[in-house]
């Protein structure tokens, strides 16, 4: 955990320099140069070349602390819960930072809201019921994917199966979810 809060500060220490670099850099064009690249209506056109470079470079080292951020923040979730305590005791673990991984048994996000039925290490008798924001995920999930969910329990989700019988299973709201 303190070695990835290291690189998160030393990441954030050198894209606020770079930024300061790009920001405060004078330009370097001669007027030559700047005549030729005058269009019609008089605008000059400066090459930025090396500023796409630098962009560019400030854009990976931004991806590169979000991915830092997001493994540091796994951490805060804990893999001790189990599926008997969230689904005998759900009011006692609701805002609980949890960890389950699992099968998906099935997925949809055609509400705007992804959902998730995940058998707890593939156990078909223990399934959670996952919520998510599509946007934390930039891929579809498919039945039989394995995945790992963080996220808060949200207590007990109630719905009716294909028999009519009301089925209760604990709920996560998942925050991270990886393959």
């Amino acid at each position: 955990m303190t070695e990835l809060t290291t690189q998160v500060e030393t990441l954030t220490a050198e894209n606020a320099e770079l930024k300061a670099k790009i920001e405060a850099e004078p330009e370097t064009e001669t007027e030559t140069e700047a005549e030729v690249k005058t269009d019609t209506v008089g605008t000059v056109y400066t090459d930025v070349t090396t500023t796409k470079v630098v962009q560019e470079a400030l854009n990976a080292a931004d991806e590169i602390k979000a991915a830092a951020e997001k493994e540091a923040a796994k951490a805060n979730y804990s893999g001790n819960y189990t599926y008997e305590q969230l689904a005998r005791n759900p009011d006692s673990y609701i805002g609980d930072k949890v960890k389950f991984k699992g099968k998906v048994l099935q997925a949809d996000t055609s509400s705007g809201i992804g959902y998730i039925r995940l058998a707890i290490n593939s156990n078909y008798d223990t399934v959670l019921f996952v919520t998510y924001d599509p946007s934390v995920i930039n891929y579809r999930l498919l039945e039989d994917d394995i995945v790992t969910v963080y996220g808060l329990s949200a207590g007990i989700y109630s719905y009716e199966a294909v028999t009519g019988a009301t089925i209760f299973i604990p709920w996560v709201n998942a925050d991270i979810i990886e393959m």
